[in-house]
């Protein structure tokens, strides 16, 4: 069972204590709880046996008026059209500037390149474009399809009996934790998945960003070109299981590459690649929920986003989470400001939304207002971590705001919220960042503070706060952290270095240099020469092949 979907087990777990044989309720979209006077009376079971009411008729009044049959898979499908950095960086600047800056770069990435004397041609996929120094692909990676059912298909990667050779060999270097190591795995085996990750990742820490990007791009080159005939991501409907250890290097490959696109500012393509990982695998191992949110936002898919909440089949609690209780307010806001602004049919990207302003919502449908106060009604938590991390100018209607005790007491009341939180501020405070946003913020805080305010002599507005405080309490367990597997860190734009001294530790030159090129550069001036004769060589007092296998030139010989 995924992370996801056990919200949904803890949200029911009373009233299975009460009807063993009841079919579990799941939710789709945030309801308004009624108020209730007399809430003392009303039993939790109660309270979410209504909630769940209100959803179902909301939702089957509106899908079954706008999408009478949905595609469950669909949603996750992949656009190729956008899932490459370099075309979307066209689309944004223009071919000739990205033509011109690749000429006064590494030069301009090609299908083919001359090796040897001969020409050897790049197979072209779908992730990334192949550079015009890599070599031919011969990994001995391979994937079969191990299932078929349900509309779905399983896959899963093979190893050959020489890839398991290298595999092993890397596992051994790897328990020496010397990076020069895989460095020479790298250069032998130009292909093998895990030495490229490794790699990658020093390279990153090191600060060489450019580098590390190459050699990643390069990993899921690899990975894709082992990709069966029948893997087609854009149809949603391909599984692969993380449980299967050769899975795992395509999973973190795709994060990895995740991050790097949104630092480009590539928003489409990392949307793109964050919707191929959640259709992988439903249980959703590295966390990609917990982003997919924010990529939308910056891609402006907006109507994307509310179908997504809407129609994710595999989940329907989606709306409890911080991350979407309050991104499904900003998305209406984003979609109400268009609708004032041009009061026409938006279209973007081939898809077309229609931008509503207030006033033309239906009854169904709620102001990005109303959904702004529900989310702050349910996690008034995340409103102090927004205006800190921001940050958010504090005047004195901010201060009066979060010092109300509706704010200023509010806590998460469990390692698994506190865990959630932090994940959504770290990931989605730039989002929070535009002046009308932040008015609106605080327009939507004054009026729950106003709503806290009227609870002594309206019992009936007090009871929606408390409404939205006990399916707080009844999601989110307040025992154990069940997301302590996702690192915050791994959800921050920054990219942390490792300091000079730890990098000397590796043998590693503390200043940023590219020492590890330099020891690739001895492997390819040593490959395909006689070892014994270089062995005897050696012992020569005027031979001198290059670099130690520390990464560390040698020192001169008198």
């Amino acid at each position: 069972m995924s992370k996801n979907s056990s919200l949904t087990a803890n949200l029911s777990k009373s009233k299975k204590k009460r009807s063993k044989g009841k079919k579990k309720e799941k939710y789709s979209s945030l309801p308004v709880p009624e108020p209730n006077p007399g809430f003392e009376e009303e039993s939790v079971d109660e309270l979410l046996d209504r909630l769940v009411l209100q959803n179902e008729e909301v939702a089957s009044t509106s899908d079954a008026a706008t999408v009478p049959d949905v595609d469950p898979f669909e949603i996750l499908g992949v656009d190729s059209r956008y899932l490459r950095a370099e075309d979307e960086l066209r689309r944004i600047f223009g071919s000739k500037v990205i033509s011109a800056a690749e000429r006064g770069g590494d030069g301009s990435r090609k299908r083919q390149i001359l090796q040897r004397g001969g020409r050897v041609w790049l197979k072209m996929t779908l992730l990334v474009t192949p550079h015009d120094h890599w070599p031919r692909v011969e990994s001995g990676l391979s994937m079969e399809c191990i299932d078929s059912k349900d509309g779905l298909q399983f896959f899963r990667y093979t190893f050959s009996s020489s890839y398991q050779a290298v595999q092993k060999r890397y596992e051994e270097y790897s328990a020496s934790h010397d990076p020069n190591a895989i460095a020479m795995i790298v250069n032998q085996h130009p292909y093998h998945i895990d030495s490229l990750l490794t790699l990658a990742d020093v390279y990153r820490h090191m600060g060489e960003t450019q580098t590390s990007s190459d050699l990643l791009e390069r990993c899921l080159y690899a990975l894709e070109y082992a990709w069966h005939p029948w893997f087609n991501i854009t149809t949603g409907r391909c599984r692969l299981d993380y449980r299967w250890d050769p899975n795992k290097p395509l999973f973190i490959a795709l994060f990895k590459h995740m991050q790097h696109l949104d630092r480009r500012g590539c928003h489409r393509a990392t949307l793109e690649v964050c919707k191929l990982l959640l259709s992988l695998d439903s249980d959703d191992p590295l966390g990609s929920m917990f982003c997919v949110d924010y990529f939308a936002i910056r891609a402006e898919k907006y109507d994307w986003l509310q179908r997504f909440v809407r129609e994710y089949a595999i989940d329907r609690s989606l709306s409890l989470l911080p991350n979407f209780s309050f991104s499904l307010a900003l998305v209406q806001f984003h979609i109400e400001a268009q609708g004032s602004t041009s009061g026409s049919v938006r279209r973007g990207n081939g898809n077309a939304s229609i931008a509503k302003s207030p006033q033309d919502l239906t009854e169904e449908e709620e102001s990005s207002l109303e959904l702004l106060q529900q989310a702050l009604m349910l996690h008034p938590a995340v409103l102090r971590k927004i205006v800190d991390k921001a940050p958010i100018k504090e005047d004195s209607a901010w201060i009066s705001i979060l010092k109300h005790p509706h704010f200023r007491k509010a806590t998460s009341e469990g390692p698994t919220l506190d865990h959630l939180i932090n994940i959504y501020i770290t990931r989605s405070y730039l989002v929070w960042r535009p002046p009308e946003v932040q008015a609106w913020l605080k327009k939507g805080a004054q009026a729950v503070v106003d709503i806290a305010e009227r609870a002594a002599t309206v019992p009936r507005e007090f009871s929606e706060i408390a409404n939205w405080a006990c399916v707080r309490k009844e999601v989110f367990p307040a025992d154990q952290n069940e997301y302590r597997h996702l690192l915050v860190s791994d959800f921050s734009d920054s990219i942390p270095t490792l300091p000079p001294e730890e990098l000397q530790q590796f043998g590693l030159p503390g200043n940023g240099e590219n020492a590890m090129a330099r020891v690739a550069e001895q492997g390819r001036r040593l490959e395909g020469r006689n070892s014994l004769l270089l062995f005897l060589q050696s012992f020569l007092p005027w031979f001198n092949h290059g670099v130690d296998l520390h990464g560390q030139e040698p020192p001169p010989r008198d």
